[in-house]
């Protein structure tokens, strides 16, 4: 277990000094910052000289042990349901995708929480789920307000009309009086 913690400690001093890869020439805009390996005859990367951008070596890789751990040392796994979480075993823990909804999320943080499993993406799942439920009833309470009813809407209408025809015949009775 120690050893495993100094990996991870090691792991984490390899990332401080690793450098951003980027491609040569990355300054010019329509050129996208990110790695593709230098091809040229002449390239000044390629050929790894002095003063010049690094390129990815196995050197810069972490330790074995640990590759693909997240910061506390366990492996994620991607969940999208109930049923997904299933798959998270002992040394996992899960990470809700980005792409699933507040009530699935809601769904999930529960079973994880009655399963005792860690969700790496959410704090506090027992907060999370006390929050959530708030805002999923104040959301409710609000839509129910917020539909009017038709006979409401309908006196509106009655209204707008009414009003509409008394400024007409106040423009003819104006127009009548400018005209005497």
């Amino acid at each position: 277990m120690k050893d495993f913690k100094k990996m991870l400690e090691l792991r984490s001093i390899i990332k401080k000094k690793k450098p951003v890869f980027l491609r040569q020439d990355f300054q010019i805009k329509k050129l996208k910052k990110k790695w593709i390996r230098a091809k040229g005859i002449h390239s000044k990367i390629r050929q790894s000289m002095a003063g010049h951008i690094s390129m990815p070596n196995p050197g810069f890789g972490s330790p074995k042990i640990v590759r693909g751990l997240n910061h506390n040392g366990l492996r994620e796994v991607l969940v999208h349901n109930v049923n997904d979480l299933l798959n998270v075993k002992e040394g996992c823990c899960a990470v809700i995708g980005k792409t699933v909804g507040m009530k699935k999320r809601l769904d999930i943080a529960k079973k994880a929480v009655e399963l005792k499993i860690n969700i790496s993406n959410v704090e506090n799942p027992n907060e999370f789920v006390k929050n959530a439920e708030d805002s999923i009833k104040k959301k409710k309470e609000n839509t129910k307000k917020g539909k009017p009813d038709k006979k409401i809407a309908e006196k509106k209408t009655e209204e707008k009309k009414q009003t509409k025809e008394e400024e007409k015949e106040l423009k003819k009775k104006v127009l009548e009086m400018k005209a005497k």
